[in-house]
This record gives C-alpha cells, structure tokens and sequence, in this order.
C-alpha cells in the first residue's frame, strides 16, 4: 500500500543538527512529524510510485555543483514564480516547487533547489526511492564538496 496522507510519511521530529563532528536528530522519528516534507513526498509519489523518501538541507551553492557533478537531476526552481495564491496557501509551496520541477525535468529529478524568497530561506531537497539513498546521494556529494578541488 502506498502513503496516501501525511501521517502516512515517517520524519524527523524537529531538526537533524550538527553536534560537533557527528550529526544529531533533535526528536525521535515518527509517522506525521512533518507536514512540509511529507506533502514534497506524496506529490513525488505522484509522479514516480518509487520515490519514497526526501531530505530538506541547506542551500550550498557548491553542493548544488557537487551533485551536478555527480551526474544528477538538478532542477533550480526560482521561489519568486510562485504563485501568489499558493505562496500563501499553507502548505502548498513544497507540492508546486515539485511540481514546477517535474515539469522542467519531464520526471522526479534527483534533487530540487531554490535561492530562497522573502520570508523564505534557500533549500535543497534531494528526493530517493529509500531513506538511505536519499542520505547515500547528500554524502555522496558533500564528500566531492570535501575532496581536493571540491565541486568547483
């Protein structure tokens, strides 16, 4: 059976924040914790039954490069093209940016950014059929970023 509302989607309570070297889940993990990501998750599953998993970062320019680098499906979708009436609708601005990238895209791309807006930070979410390679696919590039000449 597929995920058909939010409480259907497993994430993170909270945030995953950096604690020194290690990095550290704020709250445990449990079905509905998050609104925002489990509707980019359900809109993707839309499109592409496989993609199960999402993970929200910060935006990086040179992890941008990093996953370009890679050879992924990098999509930029610029927040200011967001429609008014779903930049104020809650909950509504993760769904169209998916949307708006499947479109650009022609399929679920591997990774979805913006520069932000007003009121809104830069993001970068990178979308997977699993968990582990949503996070597989975010070291994957921050190592490239870490390398010797990094992603430039």
């Amino acid at each position: 059976m597929y995920a058909t509302s939010r409480e259907h989607v497993a994430a993170v309570t909270g945030r995953i924040v950096r604690a020194g070297p290690r990095l550290v889940a704020v709250g445990p993990v449990r079905f509905g914790a998050s609104s925002h990501m489990a509707r980019l998750v359900l809109a993707a599953m839309r499109h592409d039954p496989r993609i199960r998993a999402a993970l929200n970062v910060r935006y990086n320019e040179e992890l941008v490069r990093a996953f370009r680098r890679l050879g992924y499906t990098v999509v930029y979708v610029p927040r200011e093209e967001e429609p008014v009436e779903v930049a104020t609708r809650e909950g509504a601005s993760l769904p169209w940016a998916l949307e708006e990238a499947v479109r650009r895209a022609g399929r679920v791309p591997d990774v979805i950014y913006d520069t932000g807006a007003h009121g809104r930070e830069p993001m970068i979410r990178v979308l997977a059929p699993t968990a582990v390679l949503a996070v597989e696919k975010l070291l994957q590039a921050a190592r490239t970023v870490a390398e010797p000449g990094g992603a430039g």
